[in-house]
């Protein structure tokens, strides 16, 4: 396996171009070097080969000036004339040579100084033309130039020559000695060097290749690292001054969460998945972060198809050599925005809650003066105070009666984390008051102690109960004297004043021997069960309430109850104070038949003039009667604007207000009249469409969608809707009330527009 990765890795091929550089320098010093030895060895044997002619030429001068002299003698014309022509031309020869002898020398300037007698002209001839000639030969093809050159010139030279022969033979074999020797020495050298070069080269090829795969083995693993992160990484290239040139490189994170392929994201600028809106914060953000080198920060990044998904951002930029770049790290934080903001919206309907019980809730410090840190309206009624504000000034320790240590209630709950009271304190108008008070240690988010604490002014209710203790025969006077109904009662009425006796209609002694609740109506039953078994274990609280109860002949009847805790015989029992409101509960119920006779003549949208939600669900109900009694198609068209809280964030909520009136007139002005359009919440619109089928909604949401889209809005031009369809179908109605038939339905429409929305929003989606 390593040696198939050395094989594919660079270095190998590295390594090949290296020996083929090693091959071509080789090939340029034999050129060069030893092939100049011979050529400058061919050099010296063309200037005695010169030098050899020269000689034959002055040779053919001298025998054919002795034949001009010799035929001028004999008086032999014709001769004589042959012989001064080839005296002319051995001459015109002669210096022809001299002159190629010159420019020979002139190349060759150490043989300026060598004199080859003429004497010697025969031996000079064998050793410096044929002799060389031999030792190449005899070099490099031993056993032909023996065969076929040396043997047959030995023995003629030995039969022309005797007294050369043995002279010439020993030197040609020394001048071929000596030739060996060199090569064999220039050969060796050669081997042992290109020996050593290739021990080097595969040491170098092995070390770089060990470093290549090491270097390979990191890079994945780097690479594995930087793809299994879970939030986009971005590696981006900056310009000098500061600006997001291209992206170098991204994580499998970011391309999945943004859309692209690797391929086609590098060719993005860094600026291309920035909303346009938001670079002038980017532009800040940047500064600060050539400034600081590292910075987070909130932004938003847009995907392929258009989504904003708002992310928490890391980056760091350094330099690598003369190159600006940086490393940014996104976390998609849209989540975390989401449930933030649900959280506040919890946040303020607990405090709206809160500011509206009918109890008082309040946070304080835990110092012995004491402080508000906040309360509820509750408590600003109950202590009198003319404003929040006042009370939050004042001290709690000077709300105690004289008498009464905070000091020490505060050492209690810090010991104990709760403090339960019931006692007295003064209002800041100075009026005492009875109260009940349970108090936990917490807290708060810097880590220092709070107290959150409940309060419930019991002061009528003490009153009561003072005014019942003071005298039970002025109880009885007065209650038996009483129009209205009074009884006292733990599981069974203990005592009925005659009103009461009256009401109900039943016997004294059979009106005793009953339960309480048996004398309410079914659905009441359990109510006024559940109150009695919490007065029996010690609770104290007041309670107003209307129920409805039938008498002995059976006359239904509406009665309105008053009960307090009391304490008869040494134990807890209800003292109840009931009216018979069923004249006026009658009369109200007539009041609200014309108040809703009344609402429905207003039941349209104060701002748009279309239907509002409660009209809208009205109509809603009726046709899916119908739709399920006759078996008639029913479709429903839900649809809302996309970013419209960036509109009114960015325009404000009259612009915004504008646009709601805008669009629902382009909305209305294309729909049929047996269509009804309602404005279903903020910018939530719904189209009942009665006899229409999933297809043909459909198709009408699409051209309302485009035709949206087209239009151009007046104050901010352009403006688009997601859609969700649905048809009403018998599986809606299977097994279900109607109420549950309602809600299934609007919440596939609602599902079907969340998908519209997740699916990059300005679409029609169908439901399931």
């Amino acid at each position: 396996m390593r040696f198939n990765e050395l094989i594919k890795s660079k270095t190998f091929l590295f390594s090949i171009v290296i020996v083929f550089v090693y091959i071509l320098i080789s090939a340029i010093i034999y050129d060069f070097i030893i092939l100049k030895m011979e050529r400058d060895i061919k050099t010296d044997n063309n200037i005695q080969l010169r030098i050899i002619k020269l000689s034959k030429s002055i040779n053919l001068v001298i025998d054919s000036a002795q034949d001009v002299v010799r035929f001028s003698r004999k008086n032999d014309k014709k001769r004589l004339k042959l012989s001064l022509s080839r005296l002319t031309s051995t001459i015109n020869l002669t210096d022809k040579r001299f002159k190629e002898l010159s420019e020979g020398l002139k190349k060759a300037p150490s043989l300026y100084n060598i004199i080859l007698p003429y004497e010697k002209k025969v031996y000079s001839n064998w050793k410096n033309l044929t002799v060389p000639i031999l030792t190449a030969l005899a070099t490099y093809h031993k056993i032909m130039a023996k065969s076929v050159f040396m043997d047959p010139i030995f023995i003629a030279m030995y039969k022309s020559v005797p007294y050369y022969a043995p002279l010439a033979e020993l030197g040609i074999e020394h001048q071929i000695k000596d030739a060996l020797y060199f090569n064999f020495i220039l050969k060796l050298f050669f081997i042992i060097v290109s020996f050593f070069f290739f021990i080097i080269l595969l040491v170098f090829l092995f070390i770089i290749s060990d470093n290549e795969l090491k270097i390979k083995q990191s890079e994945k693993k780097y690479r594995m690292l930087f793809n299994g992160i879970g939030d986009a990484i971005f590696v981006i290239e900056y310009s000098k001054d500061g600006i997001p040139k291209s992206f170098v490189d991204v994580n499998e994170a970011g391309l999945k969460r943004l859309g692209y392929n690797k391929d086609d994201f590098l060719k993005l600028s860094p600026l291309d998945i920035i909303p346009k809106a938001d670079y002038g914060r980017m532009k800040h953000y940047l500064k600060e972060l050539f400034l600081k080198s590292s910075l987070t920060y909130e932004a938003n990044h847009l995907t392929k198809n258009g989504k904003i998904i708002q992310v928490e951002a890391l980056d760091n930029v350094f330099d690598i050599g003369k190159t600006k770049m940086g490393v940014c790290i996104a976390r998609d934080i849209s989540s975390r925005k989401a449930l933030e903001e649900k959280l506040l919206d919890y946040s303020l309907k607990y405090t709206e809650l809160i500011e509206f019980l009918p109890i008082g809730v309040y946070q304080s410090t835990t110092d012995e003066e004491g402080r508000f840190i906040d309360v509820n309206n509750y408590m600003i009624n109950t202590f009198e105070a003319g404003s929040k504000e006042e009370l939050m000034n004042a001290k709690i320790a000077g709300l105690y009666l004289e008498g009464e240590g905070r000091a020490d209630v505060i050492k209690n709950i810090m010991k104990d984390g709760v403090y339960k009271f019931e006692g007295k304190r003064r209002t800041l108008k100075g009026r005492i008051i009875d109260v009940y008070i349970a108090c936990r240690l917490k807290k708060d988010d810097d880590g220092k102690n709070i107290i959150d604490c409940v309060l419930l002014d019991l002061t009528k209710e003490k009153e009561l109960e003072n005014k019942l203790k003071e005298s039970e025969e002025f109880f009885r006077i007065m209650v038996n004297s009483m129009a209205e109904g009074v009884y006292i009662n733990d599981t069974r009425i203990i005592y009925a004043n005659p009103a009461a006796i009256e009401f109900f209609g039943y016997q004294e002694k059979d009106l005793y021997g009953m339960y309480v609740w048996d004398l309410f109506d079914e659905k009441d039953k359990a109510l006024v069960k559940a109150n009695i078994e919490r007065r029996l274990k010690g609770e104290q609280f007041y309670f107003e309430y209307t129920f409805h109860t039938l008498s002995k002949k059976g006359e239904e009847k509406y009665v309105l109850f008053h009960v307090q805790t009391v304490v008869y015989q040494g134990r807890f029992v209800a003292l109840a104070i009931f009216f018979d409101i069923t004249a006026k509960v009658l009369l109200e119920k007539e009041l609200e038949k014309e108040k809703l006779h009344f609402q429905e003549l207003s039941e349209t949208d104060h701002l748009m003039g279309i239907f509002n939600r409660r009209k809208f669900e009205k109509y809603l109900n009726e046709y899916v009667k119908l739709a399920l009694r006759y078996n008639r198609p029913l479709s429903l068209i839900m649809f809302d604007i996309d970013h419209f809280k960036e509109i009114n964030d960015s325009y404000g909520h009259q612009i915004g207000d504008n646009i709601l009136i805008e669009l629902a007139g382009l909305v209305k002005t294309n729909l049929r009249e047996t269509d009804f359009f309602a404005r279903f919440g903020g910018e939530e619109f719904m189209i009942l469409m009665p006899e229409t089928n999933l297809a043909y909604a459909e198709a009408k949401a699409e051209s309302l969608r485009k035709l949206i889209e087209g239009n151009t809005f007046k104050y901010i031009h352009r403006l688009t809707c997601s859609f969700g369809v649905v048809e009403y179908g018998k599986k809606d109605s299977t097994g279900n009330t109607q109420e549950a038939i309602l809600t299934n339905l609007i919440k596939r429409v609602d599902n079907a527009l969340y998908r519209a929305k997740e699916s990059g929003r300005n679409r029609v989606e169908r439901g399931t």
